[in-house]
């Protein structure tokens, strides 16, 4: 649609082929708990609702480069973002209070370990990073670029800290192979440099 401050791109072979390898190694990923015994319409929903999340954060994202164009920096659109999620858990925080308070819901415990609450922080630069990405070398490519990203630290906190009855199969390895794979065949069709004279 051409929203990204980097412009309008067009969709090349290359590009397309980078976009459907990613697609791909999502549903590769996927397909332990499709076979499972935890498969069914929570699962369905769950996967629906991650796919519509992914959506509106590419746009989030493109909105967020666009602004980080106009402002010429990062930092308004981080500030911007950070305070909008901070006014969002406090809302949720008071309203969880109110209700554990009248015995509806059990009581609020915060999180005792200490990485639980680097999300923020990380997130703040997620915002940053991404909004001088797309500015520079698109949705598309920054998208791929970032989902690659989000597999391979994934991965990692399930080898070092895996969630109850979370394993890292074969089909997750080939998977995040082939969201590399895209990643660099979409740094493959990039614009060319020209080759300067002598």
């Amino acid at each position: 649609m051409g929203l990204s401050p980097a412009g309008r791109k067009p969709l090349t072979l290359m590009r397309g082929t980078a976009a459907a390898l990613t697609v791909v190694a999502i549903m590769l990923i996927l397909v332990p708990g499709i076979s499972g015994d935890g498969f069914g319409a929570a699962w369905i929903l769950s996967a629906g609702l991650a796919l519509l999340a992914g959506m509106l954060n590419a746009y989030q994202q493109v909105i967020n480069a666009r602004q980080s164009a106009a402002y010429v920096s990062p930092a308004p659109v981080t500030l911007i973002n950070f305070t909008a999620g901070l006014l969002a858990l406090v809302v949720a925080y008071l309203v969880r209070g109110t209700e554990s308070a009248l015995g509806s819901l059990p009581e609020l415990t915060e999180p005792t370990n200490w990485w639980y609450y680097a999300g923020g922080p990380l997130g703040c630069l997620l915002i940053a990073v991404s909004a001088v990405l797309i500015g520079r070398v698109g949705a598309l490519a920054a998208g791929i670029g970032i989902t690659a990203g989000h597999l391979l630290g994934a991965v990692a906190v399930d080898l070092v800290a895996p969630a109850e009855g979370v394993v890292v199969t074969g089909w997750t390895l080939g998977g995040i192979v082939i969201a590399l794979g895209a990643s660099c065949l979409i740094g493959l069709s990039g614009p060319r440099r020209p080759v300067r004279q002598r």
